[in-house]
């Protein structure tokens, strides 16, 4: 290893990069895709953003965001949602809100949101419907259904993956299909044969504040490093995505234990529901001394400053976009395997690489070749990094985007 720096160095430095960035901003390379002019009319709709679970933080917050800006545009925004601990912002904002029985819960359940979402839909005159994650699609349907309401789904790419090839009846029923990825939306226009103007590719969009030092917090970063007992003078690898399939997981292990073999410490993140299986393949090939499991999603902003390279696999979807996005808002350097749309959002830098979906056999290499980069290429780098990221992915940005496809449904409405 030519260049070791510990994990406190290296937030320090990163905190010093930051203030460089805003007086150095500079364009990395050219937007994805051009901001859409807002038009000078008012969003004059009564619009219903259902949430899986406003307790979700993201798609929470997201709901209550759009909800806001709904407003400010002119429209009359209302939330439904099985319950969430943003009840009591939704009160405070004063958006009129619902909060429905847990529909998953049982068959029963399910028939009584919708009776209960229907009768709310007509009280309140609402004319369309988005429903924020897949798990609602046959609930917003059967709504749809009985309401005639216009209706648009935000699809992430794991479910993507698993409906190519199926029956895509419901999918079609929708006026609206919102994708992560072009990537996804060739996927869904080509395998389950969507019309082309249905499909529309949103790209994840970040609140660029929360991955900024002072908002993480020097105490979280460090508590982070004492609960895991991160060594201060060795390497720190993240992976905000961990493979969940045990043929993948046991080829990546193999690049695990030479990293162990070097001392360097990986932090892999894991559904909740699977931590104990990949806890247990980590004991097993001897990994647990220099590789940590966690489930909270509230500690990877705060992992990835400590990290010296991040690995993104692209398993997660959505999930590995948007890391992969705030990786970079962080200025890490990054190794991402091009899968799901991870090409499509990656700067390409030499302090990144992009390997072929199918070529797990080279991350070893990659992941050296990345630890080996210097202070001060690290540094250059996150300045490029983090003007990449504002200039492309701004969560402003993506609300904007999902505005244009209200006004859409609005017109197809009329």
């Amino acid at each position: 290893m030519s260049e070791k720096v510990s994990a406190k160095t290296m937030v320090a430095n990163q905190k010093t990069v930051q203030t460089k960035i805003k007086k150095e901003p500079q364009r990395a390379q050219a937007p994805l895709a051009a901001p859409t002019a807002t038009p000078a009319t008012t969003l004059n709709a009564r619009i219903l953003i259902l949430s899986p679970d406003l307790n979700n933080a993201m798609l929470g917050r997201q709901a209550v965001d759009l909800a806001l800006r709904v407003r400010a545009e002119g429209g009359h925004p209302f939330i439904a949602s099985p319950g969430g601990l943003l009840k009591l912002e939704l009160q405070r904002q004063k958006i009129p809100h619902k909060m429905l029985p847990d529909m998953r819960a049982s068959a029963l359940g399910h028939m009584v949101a919708v009776f209960q979402l229907v009768r709310w839909a007509r009280e309140q005159h609402i004319h369309f419907i988005h429903a924020l994650d897949f798990s609602l699609s046959r609930f917003a349907y059967e709504v749809m259904l009985k309401t005639g309401m216009h209706t648009a789904i935000s699809l992430n790419q794991p479910v993507i993956s698993v409906l190519a090839g199926r029956n895509a009846e419901v999918l079609r029923s929708f006026s609206r299909v919102i994708v992560p990825s072009s990537y996804a939306r060739e996927q869904l226009l080509q395998q389950l044969g969507l019309p082309e103007s249905v499909v529309r590719t949103i790209i994840p969009g970040i609140n660029l504040g929360i991955v900024h030092y002072d908002r993480i917090s020097p105490q979280k970063i460090q508590t982070l490093e004492k609960n895991w007992q991160l060594p201060d003078d060795q390497p720190i690898v993240v992976v905000p995505d961990c493979p969940l399939d045990p043929v993948v997981f046991d080829t990546m292990a193999k690049t695990l234990k030479e990293l162990k073999e070097r001392n360097i410490t990986t932090i892999l993140f894991v559904p909740e529901q699977d931590r104990a299986f990949i806890l247990k393949r980590v004991a097993g090939f001897g990994l647990s001394s220099h590789v940590i499991v966690t489930s909270d999603i509230q500690d990877r902003i705060p992992a990835l400053w400590l990290a010296h390279t991040v690995l993104v696999t692209g398993f997660q979807g959505q999930e590995s976009l948007r890391a992969l996005i705030e990786a970079q808002a962080m200025g890490r350097p990054i190794v991402a395997f091009n899968r799901n749309g991870l090409g499509e959002i990656l700067l390409r830098d030499n302090a990144t690489i992009l390997l072929p979906a199918d070529q797990v056999n080279r991350l070893t290499a990659a992941l050296t070749r990345s630890l080996k980069l210097t202070t001060e290429q690290r540094q250059a780098f996150a300045v490029r990094a983090r003007a990449f990221v504002e200039n492309n992915f701004d969560r402003k940005q993506m609300i904007e985007d999902i505005i244009d496809t209200y006004r859409e449904l609005r017109e197809i409405q009329n």
